[in-house]
């Protein structure tokens, strides 16, 4: 699958599972570290959802998501 964009996007929200969908696009070339890319992708996805998460008032933090990246 060919993404038509690269980065991180937010993407739809389940008010009833209390779930938002968080988009990574990776680069078509990897990275010379993947494992050091993927885990900086995953923290720039948290930050991206706790803005998102002040923004419409459901979250503070995400400390305990926060952890599982590491």
């Amino acid at each position: 699958m060919k993404p038509d964009f690269e980065g991180i996007r937010t993407g739809s929200f389940s008010k009833k599972a209390s779930l938002l969908q968080v988009q990574i696009a990776l680069p078509e070339t990897p990275p010379a570290d993947i494992d050091a890319d993927l885990r900086a992708s995953a923290n720039e996805a948290l930050n991206e959802a706790e803005r998102w998460a002040r923004k419409e008032k459901i979250a503070s933090d995400l400390t305990q998501l926060r952890r599982l990246v590491i």
